[in-house]
């Protein structure tokens, strides 16, 4: 049978909440994916957003498919980072990790950072079974998926290593494999950015 669901009530829109709750940065962003001039919020996204960076509180988000649950947790990161950004704190390591059950929301979340941060310098990276040791054989990968590789996008675990992401997303398994392998560990565990960790999802 059929069911029709309620709209999700509307909130605001994303420029009435800067500068008082988001930062300037978020002008820089504008894209399909989060346009500040565009963008209008549900009223779940503007309290989670309200309790996630003005309370510094943690969040748990249960609604229903389509209604914006990734931008609800997406847009406090992203003021993390373009806050420090614009206060010249911006370096390598990671600020959040958004950890899923299965390799296609990694590569789902992958796609959405690829077209929100095109352009930025705000480093991004997965980290699953699929991710190639070496930058040349991530390189070759890419090319014959199609994908243009991004200045900020880390696609290899020897480029992570060196410098490691700002937003790292991944799987249960291979966080496991991260964690026991000291070769990988630094990534999460090391020294850049060890005190700016701030978001786990």
């Amino acid at each position: 049978f059929l069911q029709s669901s309620k709209n999700f009530q509307h909130g605001p829109a994303l420029k009435d909440l800067i500068p008082d709750v988001l930062c300037q940065g978020f002008y820089n962003l504008q894209t399909d994916e989060i346009d500040p001039k565009k963008m209008v919020l549900y009223k779940h996204q503007e309290e989670a957003i309200l309790r996630i960076v003005r309370e510094d509180r943690n969040v748990v988000i249960s609604t229903g498919t389509g209604s914006g649950k990734t931008k609800s947790f997406l847009i406090p990161i992203l003021n993390y980072l373009l806050t420090q950004q614009e206060n010249g704190e911006l370096g390598p390591g990671v600020r959040a990790m958004l950890i899923y059950p299965m390799n296609a929301l990694v590569n789902d979340q992958t796609r959405l950072l690829r077209k929100i941060l095109d352009g930025q310098s705000i480093t991004f990276g997965s980290f699953t079974g699929e991710t190639k040791e070496y930058q040349k054989d991530a390189e070759d990968l890419y090319c014959k998926k199609g994908i243009r590789v991004q200045s900020n996008e880390l696609i290899s675990r020897e480029k992570m290593r060196e410098s490691p992401p700002n937003i790292l997303i991944t799987n249960y398994a291979m966080l496991e494999h991260i964690i026991i392998k000291p070769e990988n560990n630094r990534i999460i565990f090391g020294e850049p950015g060890k005190n700016d960790w701030k978001y786990v999802v």
